[in-house]
């Protein structure tokens, strides 16, 4: 959930409202204003300022200013011509929903790209590499994302384990060790489910990559290595999960291809020697895809 959001659904008093309505109003300008500052245009006092930080779960002022410029920063980025849930509407012709899908899909990987730092995607590689079995946890529509990155990595002799049967989550989760490690997809970061699932691995020290969307939520609360979804689509009210679903494909992907790089020479060698010899069966008169006969 963003701060805004949060903002939004909190329980405050009329002085907090007020003074929350004022931070949101001025989030453009709010790296150059002070409590005192706030506190002067809101009729208050710099302390109450202070103290909505703490009720929204923050150490001080500084932080939830910190935390507001961050998010906006980020909303004004990207999707400037295209709404990520209704990226077309029923007057549009075949050729301008294709553009439209384009659009969505490009603005998705700018957005997914801004939100990768660089610390963080280290140490999810360096968990991957460290990890003999990497189990991913997900529903929907991103088991079969997680099923495309565990063929990708097992064609480089990596194992990947996707838990894809409903209500045996947890029984799996429990079943890891130490050697392991788990990668938890949810775009909410709400899933009753994977929150256990994330909270029974961290009782035993397993190490966590979530992918989440941007800003606070509980999931995120049990890593500090997390990968995050381009976040633009409501929960409901949308044509389609167009951004979601592709932002963790991409991440997937990303996952995949950094890892790839460790061992690059190898890697490249064992999968292209073991897809030579076991799709036997794959040819084509294709010129562009044809492979050269280099005997």
């Amino acid at each position: 959930m963003l701060l805004i959001d949060k903002i939004a659904n909190e329980k405050l008093t009329k002085v907090e409202r007020d003074i929350a309505n004022y931070l949101l109003e001025h989030r453009v300008s709010l790296s150059n204003l002070s409590t005192r500052d706030i506190a002067k245009e809101v009729y208050c006092s710099s302390s109450a300022v202070i103290r909505l930080a703490h009720k929204l779960g923050y150490q001080g002022y500084n932080q939830l200013k910190e935390q507001l410029i961050k998010e906006q920063k980020y909303l004004d980025s990207h999707f400037d011509n295209i709404d990520a849930n209704l990226p077309f509407s029923k007057d549009d012709n075949m050729m301008s929903v294709v553009g439209s899908i384009k659009e969505v899909i490009n603005e998705a990987t700018k957005d997914t790209v801004s939100l990768i730092h660089h610390d963080s995607l280290q140490r999810a590689i360096r968990i991957i590499d460290k990890a003999q079995h990497i189990y991913v946890f997900g529903f929907g529509a991103y088991v079969p994302l997680a099923t495309v990155f565990q063929q990708k990595m097992s064609r480089i002799k990596k194992h990947v384990i996707v838990q894809n049967h409903i209500g045996e989550e947890k029984y799996q989760a429990d079943m890891l060790d130490v050697n392991d490690c788990a990668i938890i997809v949810s775009y909410s970061g709400e899933n009753h489910s994977l929150i256990r699932v994330a909270s029974l691995l961290k009782e035993k020290n397993i190490p966590i990559i979530i992918m989440t969307s941007f800003g606070e939520n509980t999931l995120s609360c049990f890593s500090e290595c997390i990968l995050y979804i381009a976040t633009r689509e409501k929960l409901f009210s949308k044509i389609a999960n167009f951004t979601s679903e592709h932002s963790v494909s991409l991440l997937f992907n990303i996952l995949y291809s950094c890892y790839f790089r460790l061992n690059y020479e190898n890697n490249l060698d064992y999968k292209i020697k073991h897809s030579k010899k076991v799709e036997v069966e794959h040819f084509s008169s294709n010129q562009i895809i044809m492979e050269e006969d280099k005997n």
